[in-house]
């Protein structure tokens, strides 16, 4: 028998067969709807955590001998710490936003008043590593129809919005502009991926970073202004 179903069925504390059963109906619960977003996993975590304690624990107690029990508990030390380091491991190299290598300049030059605008993409970890204050816009067209079709963030920021029609961060292309001209801001940071056709940026705009995917571009608020003046 599994030293993991014995740890939980052989000895049995009050609390075991709810936390099993809050595991089970969270689980079947969200596979049924088409939606399957990774947050709806995290009500998983306080009983699966409480059945990982009561395996380790149960494990340990079975040992005569304390020398026994504290190889054991240092066993499953050992592994735990290997697969928080793996996690960490994987995070530290797989940069695949790159902001980690410009988070400081970034930081150190924005103010209260620079607004960021995401074309066509969603940037979700750029208003934390970059310590924005502002919204970030997300530029799309939000009429199509087929946004409705895929679950993915287009889709649930597209939801967001019906939810609250006071939502201002998502914009259609065409009213970019417009948007731009009626707001005050010192700087602007344009993310998009590469050959993005949606908003063409000036001849002045700098390019601070780019990756295998996306590129952010640096704009002065004036040379916009100067755009807005224009038209």
């Amino acid at each position: 028998k599994p030293f993991i179903i014995e740890s939980l069925f052989s000895q049995r504390q009050p609390l075991d067969a709810l936390m099993i059963i809050w595991i089970l109906v969270t689980l079947v619960f969200f596979s049924i709807p088409n939606s399957k977003l990774i947050g709806y996993i995290l009500p998983v975590l306080a009983p699966l955590a409480y059945c990982l304690a009561r395996v380790i624990m149960t494990q340990h107690a079975k040992h005569p001998t304390p020398q026994l029990a504290g190889l054991n508990f240092m066993g499953h030390l050992v592994v735990g710490m290997a697969l928080c380091l793996s996690l960490w491991g994987y995070k530290f190299f797989d940069q695949s936003s790159g902001l980690e290598k410009i988070a400081p300049f970034i930081s150190s030059n924005t103010s209260v008043r620079t607004q960021t605008v995401a074309l066509d993409s969603y940037p979700f970890d750029m208003k934390f590593m970059l310590q924005l204050t502002n919204p970030i816009w997300v530029v799309l067209d939000w009429d199509n129809p087929d946004i409705q079709k895929k679950d993915n963030w287009r889709k649930e920021l597209s939801d967001a919005k019906k939810f609250s029609q006071k939502i201002e961060v998502l914009i259609n292309p065409e009213n970019l502009k417009h948007r731009i001209c009626q707001t005050k801001a010192d700087q602007w940071l344009f993310w998009a991926p590469h050959q993005q056709a949606v908003f063409s940026l000036p001849p002045q705009a700098k390019v601070l970073l780019t990756t295998p995917k996306y590129q952010l571009w640096q704009v002065e608020d004036a040379v916009l202004r100067t755009d807005c003046e224009l038209s």
